[in-house]
């Protein structure tokens, strides 16, 4: 589903509240050791360092080069949210059959800043969602391995309404809280 959003440009709701993501980040962990002891989370970093606008011809341009934000192989990171499962075994994480985040919400006020679900974003921008996953010492008290993985199909723009209305289209039918805006 990612795919399809990508395509034409993924946007993602901010609000002062928090608005959750749709899609969802949904994931699944193999290769892992069985017997170790691993945190998963989601950052989100940048995307890049421009501030964005919506034209109805030709889809998101830069408008701006952004605030001194950084890029996202500078590692900046707006927020992030720790699965409610962490830390676990390997052997767990790989029984799972699906690893979601669908409780992890985007907000516009820095009030959520420090709601463990909850990552504050600035609208008009892009941005990166990661995976994290941090294999742990054998005491539990500090990472030993870390791996970031990037899937690019999950960019997306922050917006405080939809710019395009095939971003609204595809919304309305993929997610099962927009029934009501169903014909």
């Amino acid at each position: 589903m990612w795919h399809a959003f990508a395509a034409i440009g993924t946007e993602m709701i901010i609000t002062k509240a928090g608005r959750r993501l749709f899609p969802t980040i949904d994931i699944h962990t193999s290769g892992l050791d069985p017997n170790g002891f691993y945190s998963i989370k989601v950052d989100i970093a940048a995307a890049d360092d421009n501030r964005y606008k919506y034209v109805s011809t030709t889809g998101w341009v830069a408008a701006s080069n952004g605030n001194r934000v950084n890029h996202i192989a500078d590692q900046v990171v707006f927020g992030e949210c720790e699965h409610p499962n962490s830390p676990n075994s390997g052997k767990f994480w790989m029984s799972c059959e699906t690893i979601s985040f669908k409780k992890l919400k985007l907000s516009n006020s820095k009030e959520h800043y420090k709601k463990s679900d909850c990552i504050v974003l600035n609208s008009m921008r892009r941005y990166q969602p990661r995976i994290v996953i941090s294999k742990w010492d054998r005491d539990h008290t500090a990472p030993v391995d870390t791996k970031i993985i990037i899937f690019p199909e999950t960019r997306f723009y922050a917006v405080t309404c939809y710019q395009n209305g095939q971003i609204t289209n595809l919304k309305i039918r993929y997610n099962p809280f927009a029934k009501a805006f169903r014909d």
